[in-house]
């Protein structure tokens, strides 16, 4: 409290919040750069899955196997 004290002295909640009467209505995205990068990365997952399937042998990984192979 001692490194603090003069700043929380006169804090409230209640003088430094928006919420008032309920929730927040005055909202907005925040995190524009976030959610580009997020879909981004889920497209090039999409991208990648996509390449393996079509390009890849896949039933190489899902056969069963057994000692020989």
């Amino acid at each position: 409290m001692a490194k603090y004290g003069a700043d929380v002295e006169g804090f409230s909640v209640a003088n430094n919040s928006n919420i008032k009467d309920g929730a927040v209505t005055d909202r907005g995205c925040t995190d524009i750069l976030c959610l580009v990068v997020f879909l981004a990365a889920v497209a090039a997952m999409i991208g990648v899955g996509i390449h393996g399937l079509m390009h890849g042998d896949i039933g190489k990984y899902t056969a069963p196997l057994d000692s020989k192979n």
